[in-house]
């Protein structure tokens, strides 16, 4: 029902601004208000949205069609009608609203205090972060989770944009992710592995995020995460050592997960002797550079 409730509301918000623009009337002079709503709905939307739900595509469509619909009511204005300047105090303010969620989606609620560089831990394909980013408001499943404000959510995306042959399957092999190689991030030493749980049937996380398959790698400096691995398909043991590029492991559906993807987040080691997941958190770079919510990452 979340999935569904996700795209509903996507497509909803998506469809307002090109509503608004096509029924916009008058002269700019009047009319920029509605025009202004219109323009930051359909920017912040194409941020936000869960267009990977159906087409990572539609998100240009949708932003095409606003901006091109805005652009000819701005300079060929249709007659006006009675009550143009009705509603322009709302129109000012769910711009408003818009453009902060706009500033916030880069800026995030919380700041890092330090970052760590990982190599993008999945190869052979299109890449989208489903969560990610600096606390609230881009990482709102991750933020209320202890240590997990910076944390990562990655899924594969088919040819089409989407991360699954159909918009929700209860059918693991549907998912892009399913079954893909999750290679070390980091040389470091295997703090922790675990693969017993069993894969879940989406949409069902009820046995919690304690019981997720995972593995926990210690750096000279940091520690990386990795869950939702598949059942016995860890391919390293506590006490190895990995080095950059190693497979570790099969991407799952353990845990507390929705649906298949690879979860990851980082930690420093202060040398306080508290478990890894207490150490403070790190925002993730990959290869240089910080990915956000609904930004795509393509590897070889």
């Amino acid at each position: 029902m979340l999935i569904y409730c996700l795209l509903a509301a996507t497509l909803l918000l998506a469809g307002i601004p090109i509503y608004v623009v096509a029924k916009t009337r008058g002269h700019l002079k009047d009319s920029w208000p509605r025009l202004l709503f219109a323009v930051s709905l359909g920017f912040m939307i194409c941020l936000y949205g869960a267009w990977y739900l159906l087409s990572m595509y539609l998100q240009f469509v949708s932003w095409s069609l606003t901006v091109g619909l805005a652009a000819r009511a701005a300079v060929r204005p249709k007659p006006e009608v009675a009550g143009i300047k009705k509603r322009r105090g709302l129109y000012i303010a769910g711009s408003a609203l818009c453009i902060l969620l706009t500033v916030l989606y880069h800026s995030g609620t919380k700041q890092a205090k330090y970052t760590v560089n990982l190599h993008f831990p999945l190869k052979h394909g299109k890449y989208l972060v489903m969560q990610g980013g600096k606390g609230l408001p881009t990482n709102l499943f991750h933020y209320s989770y202890r240590g997990a404000s910076f944390a990562m959510d990655l899924v594969e995306l088919n040819k089409w944009g989407n991360r699954a042959n159909t918009i929700f399957s209860k059918n693991l092999d549907d998912y892009c992710t399913y079954g893909d190689t999750v290679y070390a991030p980091c040389s470091g030493r295997v703090l922790r592995m675990h693969d017993d749980n069993p894969d879940n049937v989406p949409s069902v996380r009820k046995r919690g995020p304690t019981n997720t398959n995972q593995v926990v790698i210690a750096a000279d400096s940091y520690y990386v995460f990795m869950a939702h691995l598949q059942q016995h398909k860890v391919f390293v043991h506590e006490g190895d050592s990995v080095v950059v590029g190693q497979p570790v492991g099969l991407a799952g559906n353990s845990g507390f997960s929705l649906e298949p993807h690879l979860h990851i987040q980082a930690h420093m080691r202060s040398g306080q002797g508290v478990p890894w997941y207490s150490e403070p958190q790190a925002l993730i770079l990959f290869d240089g550079e910080e990915y956000l919510l609904n930004e795509t990452v393509k590897v070889e």
